[in-house]
């Protein structure tokens, strides 16, 4: 199994992904874990989030190779079943698989657990167990699951989202935030570059970079929509939750957490160590703080980034706590 993940010049995979090589054709593959804090995910949503992606489907599997090579990813991911693009064709009853049509092999007893009828009210997974086809309930939900994409000839640029008529040109609503999501302009960005106070006319920190480009700031999170929000933002844009954000987080002069966007702290917070959502100690060195991979807040101590996410209210925007 371990000869299948085979490193090749020829065509690349966007960063976070693993390129897998079977026969004459090469595919990127990433695992992914649900945006919300349930920590479970039903099939049509992760086929909405793959799909969302140009090229990204949930795992296609026409061949016995590409099954070998998705059992051999789970395991390296040490995962457990993962969804299959295999959905009901209610026209014609029969099933079909993303992107192919059926053939003799793909729809073959050897894989499937038991005889599969069509329906609308199931879907399959390829389970851990003997790399097999079973078919759950579609109310059912994973902990886990992958997207993958043929390999490129080159890294496109960052997808954008549907524009909005409230939010500045390339920037994108969602819910209660305009957001930006970019490469970093001086590259990978520690805080001494990130802060405000320390670089207050460095016209290329990332504090100015978000003022300057769209009037706005960096992110603020103040409910778990918010968070999830901006993990969204970021697995659309890049595919992965592989990349830490710097926060608009500072410690305010009253030793009071506060947002550089004004907006105002409500105590909601995903603190990864030892700080006190009610306190903090202006006369220390702050480090500011970063989004990580699963959405909490980690110490900007010796972290770097190189994407920058910027957010500002939408046009005609009305709070709802005022």
């Amino acid at each position: 199994e371990s000869s299948m993940f085979v490193f090749s010049d020829d065509l690349i995979c966007p960063n976070g992904y693993t390129k897998l090589i079977l026969e004459d054709e090469q595919w990127c593959f990433v695992m992914n874990r649900p945006l919300d804090a349930t920590g479970e995910i039903r099939f049509e949503e992760s086929k909405m989030l793959c799909e969302q992606r140009t090229g990204e489907t949930l795992p296609i599997l026409p061949s016995l190779g590409m099954v070998n090579a998705l059992d051999a990813f789970r395991h390296a991911s040490h995962a457990g079943p993962l969804w299959i693009g295999i959905e009901c064709n209610l026209e014609t009853n029969v099933l079909k698989m993303e992107l192919r049509s059926s053939n003799n092999f793909i729809f073959s007893k050897v894989h499937f657990v038991s005889a599969s009828p069509c329906s609308n009210d199931t879907v399959y997974v390829q389970t851990d167990v003997f790399k097999l086809w079973r078919g759950y309930p579609n109310a059912t939900a994973l902990t886990s699951y992958v997207c993958a994409r043929r390999a490129l000839l080159a890294i496109p640029p960052l997808p954008d989202l549907p524009a909005s008529p409230n939010c500045l040109y390339g920037m994108f609503l969602l819910n209660d935030w305009c957001y930006a999501f970019d490469e970093s302009p001086r590259g990978d960005v520690d805080y001494e570059v990130n802060s405000k106070e320390r670089y207050a006319k460095h016209q290329q920190s990332l504090h100015h970079y978000c003022e300057l480009e769209y009037g706005g700031f960096q992110p603020s999170i103040s409910s778990e929509q918010d968070t999830q929000d901006l993990m969204y933002l970021r697995r659309y844009k890049l595919g992965i939750d592989s990349e830490d954000l710097w926060l608009g987080l500072v410690c305010g002069n009253k030793n009071k957490w506060e947002w550089t966007n004004g907006e105002t702290w409500n105590g909601y917070t995903k603190f990864v160590g030892n700080e006190n959502p009610n306190f903090c100690n202006f006369d220390l060195i702050d480090m500011g703080h970063l989004f990580d991979a699963s959405g909490n807040w980690i110490d900007g101590r010796e972290k770097k980034a190189k994407y920058v996410a910027c957010s500002r209210r939408p046009e005609e925007y009305i709070s709802t706590t005022t």
